[in-house]
């Protein structure tokens, strides 16, 4: 059956990650990934995957694979990272404004008694982490590397509370100083590394795991995932090497320097008239 699955998404595959096909990126790679993560779920080598509400075609492969699934119903916010260095009120003031509604992601693991202990909870990246079963290592840096774009933003525009919107919307914007560029392009570069060492791993590896390659969490999961790919479905395997190269010649565009950055910067925003 699940061969069977996997040629009829190869041969019109379709949103099934956040990070998959849409109008603005037609690139396959994540959604061919998760693909191949709800196949370790339905081969009992992993518990369970989250597929974002926005994602279209989410319960549709969730049935073709027969998984259990369940739509999120819980709250959601954010974790601060370690060493912040933010004051307490600008801390306050981010989480306040992050916290909302989880609903409407769909929860899908191998039984029921999964999904019943997570659909309910209060989701943040922790939790996710602990769901798709991520190394504690790589979601620490996620976490740390999420928080650190408000504190480097912080810097900008200054760290106080009525400063929050403003830290909130520019936090990824790598043209506000050439730190924050530097930082950023720490970052996608690791992105790139890891998606050339780890081609079957969904998240992102942390530093020491790109360090220390298959030896480390991060490796050794996705070495297991790879025999599975290999020799299960070779045809999808095919697919997710070339997507993961498509995506390290994509990041790789950050190996550049700050001058570099900023003039095709300005060239793009007189090409859209700012």
């Amino acid at each position: 059956m699940e061969s069977k699955v996997v040629k009829k998404f190869l041969d019109k595959p379709y949103p099934i990650s956040a990070l998959g096909i849409s109008s603005s990126y037609p690139e396959p790679y994540y959604d061919y990934l998760a693909l191949l993560h709800l196949l370790l779920i339905k081969k009992g080598m992993k518990k369970g995957f989250c597929i974002p509400v926005a994602v279209k075609y989410g319960v549709k492969i969730c049935k073709e694979l027969k998984l259990a699934f369940k739509k999120s119903n819980g709250t959601c916010g954010i974790v601060v990272g370690e060493n912040n260095s933010l004051s307490k009120e600008t801390t306050s003031e981010i989480l306040k404004k992050g916290e909302g509604k989880w609903t409407g992601d769909i929860i899908c693991g191998y039984d029921d008694d999964f999904i019943k202990e997570y659909f309910e909870k209060h989701c943040d990246h922790t939790l996710i982490g602990k769901l798709e079963e991520y190394p504690d290592c790589c979601v620490n840096q996620f976490v740390n590397n999420f928080w650190g774009d408000y504190e480097s933003i912080a810097e900008v525009v200054g760290d106080r509370p009525e400063n929050v919107d403003a830290i909130r919307e520019r936090n990824r914007d790598s043209s506000q100083s050439e730190k924050i560029f530097e930082r950023h392009k720490k970052i996608l570069l690791e992105y790139a590394d890891g998606r050339k060492k780890f081609p079957y791993a969904m998240h992102q590896a942390c530093t020491e795991c790109l360090s220390n390659g298959n030896n480390s969490p991060t490796g050794k999961l996705n070495s297991v995932w790879r025999k599975v790919c290999e020799e299960e479905f070779p045809e999808l395997n095919k697919e997710i090497l070339k997507g993961a190269k498509r995506e390290y010649d994509d990041k790789m565009w950050w190996n550049q320097s700050y001058q570099e950055y900023m003039i095709g910067f300005a060239e793009e925003m007189k090409k859209n008239n700012y």
